[in-house]
């Protein structure tokens, strides 16, 4: 019987339902079996649509080439091509094929060896800001992941990479994995689906704008990535600059609101699954397993960022009832309505992990080599299990993990690598030795916790249920954890930096974070110069190492080097507040302090809100004698973040000049 397709092709029924067989040629036919040539109608309607199709492709052509060579626009591939010893790095700038220039967030720093050496099991984890790291990308899922598989499995050689970006949707995450799939991976881990709503050709805001049709996503990502595309957008941003295009962290995203029963909503998960798909498809063409994880979110102690008529909020609110009352599971019911009905969707929903679990279980024929790691379970065991309070035991806000969360994460996404290796689970170091083996410490916590205060205290954060409650809960625990930081305590962490850099001299991140340590806990410059040099030597496209690199050297008298390092940072930095900024601050040091007020005024320009360069410009003005500016400066700064560092202390000191 043939195939359903041959039968369609070739029947053509009757009416008593017969086929009809095709006319035979007359007899005597010259050429009846040839093929006919065109007729001249034929031909012109060839030559046109070749001249449509192929006349904008060589001056597509000629103009990139042309671009190129005068040295117009930069490459926006996430993997920078092989230097000459064949290691592969990540481009901090591929987010211009997605973002205006101020929002680009730089990737995590990588070191790629190719061709792959021999018995190396390579895995690479994909996905937004929570699979990043964030606030530190040091104590990353990958990160734990690498060190839990290596420990549990000493004789194998693992290479764990952080190929995650902070901000970037499945759109960019494709691109990614695209990428990578020639680095010769051995597994994919997808962690991803919190900014399918408000990241790239999301829904839209003043940024983004929804785009219906995935094949013209591709193609628009595609033409981004070209000098042309770049030449085009930047043309476009001169004629008609985007509204909200400096980059606020969660608040350039949060004025946007979208219903759960909003049709767009269906493009963003039809949009998601069918990237979901194509990542799948790419890891196992390249070779490699892949891990699909469900995302984590905080129900219990993150409410709803804007309500409306869902009644997002009494639902959070019927959850805390229930939880306190003990009905645990009636509480998580609510808690999950209430978070797939904020309409500021910066959390995965019910739709997105049903799609990620829906393809995890319909590929055909089943395949080995894909796996659900359904995270977000065990997130909501670890917060069930807790006492109703204002925190969550593995996340600080609504997505990002705490290093005990990540500590969880990572021991899940290892469970079945190991499974696979036939390896017996039980000698997986645990947290504690985690945390001790990677440097996280109550240096670390303090970091992080001042992080997550001052992010409650902007938008979209300011918009929940008892934000100002939460907010200050947030900044008493980041002030326990700074008093709790005796003399003994941090001479413990130099200790513990010192030994992890010493047995991994090659760990750019690891260093980084000993001389930033150095710098900000210990007032020891001179010791964190030749560790920040290194990262930077190591590392010479990344701006922030640079920046660190400058403050050194101005803090142990070499100021001409000082200034030499911030340039380099600034001309490695996308046009932003906190570019202009961090180049105010190194010409302050150097008592330049016209340049620096030019510097915090570029920034300001960009962004009036930007409460550090206010703060910044009034210890200049105050310097300066421009008293009264100072104060100005100083007191809009405390309106805009009274958390800031430094900011309370300067208003009242200049109040009472």
């Amino acid at each position: 019987m043939p195939p359903p397709h041959q039968a369609t092709a070739d029947a053509q029924p009757g009416a008593s339902g017969a086929t009809e067989a095709a006319p035979s040629p007359p007899a005597g036919a010259r050429g009846a079996s040839a093929p006919r040539r065109p007729t001249s109608r034929a031909r012109a309607v060839l030559l046109r649509v070749a001249t449509a199709t192929l006349v904008p492709a060589l001056l597509l052509g000629a103009t990139e080439l042309a671009l190129r060579v005068a040295g117009v626009g930069a490459s926006t591939t996430y993997l920078t091509p092989p230097d000459a010893a064949g290691v592969r790095r990540a481009r901090p700038t591929f987010g211009a094929r997605f973002f205006p220039p101020s929002q680009v967030r730089a990737t995590v720093p990588l070191r790629v060896q190719t061709p792959k050496p021999p018995g190396t099991y390579r895995v690479f984890v994909l996905g937004g800001s929570a699979a990043q790291g964030a606030p530190d990308a040091a104590y990353s899922v990958a990160r734990v992941l690498e060190h839990l598989l290596r420990q549990a499995a000493p004789t194998r050689r693992v290479e764990v990479f952080n190929v995650a970006v902070t901000a970037i949707n499945s759109h960019a995450v494709r691109e990614i994995a695209s990428e990578v799939a020639a680095l010769q991976p051995d597994l994919f881990v997808v962690y991803m689906g919190n900014n399918e709503v408000v990241g790239p050709f999301g829904v839209g805001d003043d940024v983004h704008a929804q785009v219906a049709s995935l094949p013209l996503i591709r193609a628009t990502v595609w033409l981004r990535g070209t000098r042309t595309g770049q030449l085009i957008a930047a043309a476009r941003r001169q004629l008609t600059p985007p509204r909200g295009a400096v980059w606020r962290g969660m608040e350039t995203f949060s004025r946007h609101r979208l219903a759960e029963s909003d049709p767009r909503m269906t493009t963003v998960v039809n949009h998601f699954r069918a990237n979901l798909e194509a990542i799948v498809a790419t890891g196992h063409a390249a070779g490699a397993s892949v891990l699909l994880c469900t995302v984590p979110t905080n129900l219990s102690a993150s409410p709803p960022f804007a309500s409306g008529e869902g009644d997002a909020d009494g639902r959070y609110a019927a959850g805390q009832a229930l939880w306190r009352a003990g009905d645990v599971t009636r509480a998580w019911e609510a808690f999950t309505e209430a978070r797939d009905r904020d309409l500021v969707r910066f959390r995965a929903d019910s739709r997105v992990n049903g799609v990620i679990r829906a393809v995890a279980g319909e590929v055909e024929p089943p395949s080995p080599g894909l796996r659900l790691v359904d995270l977000d379970a065990v997130v909501q065991r670890a917060a069930q299990a807790a006492k109703p309070g204002p925190t969550h035991p593995l996340l600080w806000e609504h997505v990002h993990l705490r290093f005990e969360g990540t500590y969880a994460v990572a021991k899940a996404l290892a469970l079945p690598v190991l499974a696979a290796w036939g390896l017996d689970t039980a000698a997986l170091p645990d947290l504690r030795a985690t945390g001790r083996a990677l440097v996280y410490t109550g240096w670390s916590e303090l970091e992080a916790a001042q992080w997550t205060a001052a992010l409650m205290g902007r938008p979209p954060f300011t918009g929940q249920r008892h934000a100002t409650e939460r907010a200050a809960h947030m900044r008493r625990y980041a002030e326990s954890v700074r008093t709790s930081l005796s003399e003994r305590r941090l001479a413990a962490v130099d200790t513990a930096y010192a030994a992890a850099v010493a047995a991994r001299p090659d760990d750019t991140l690891l260093r980084a974070r000993y001389g930033d340590f150095l710098l900000r806990a210990r007032a020891a410059p001179e010791r964190a110069l030749p560790l920040l040099a290194a990262a930077a030597q190591a590392e010479p496209e990344r701006a922030d190492v640079h920046d660190r690199h400058a403050e050194a050297l101005s803090r142990v008298g070499q100021p001409d080097a000082a200034l030499r390092a911030a340039q380099a940072a600034f001309e490695r930095s996308q046009p932003s507040p906190q570019a202009y900024g961090n180049l105010g601050v190194a010409l302050a040091r150097e008592r330049r302090l016209t340049a620096a007020a030019s510097a915090f005024h570029a920034a300001l320009a960009l962004d009036p809100r930007h409460a550090w360069s206010h703060l910044h410009l009034a210890q200049v003005l105050a310097l300066q004698g421009e008293l009264a500016a100072a104060r100005a400066a100083a007191e809009r700064a405390l309106a805009l973040q009274p958390e800031l560092p430094g900011v309370r202390a300067l208003v009242a000191r200049l109040r009472g000049r």
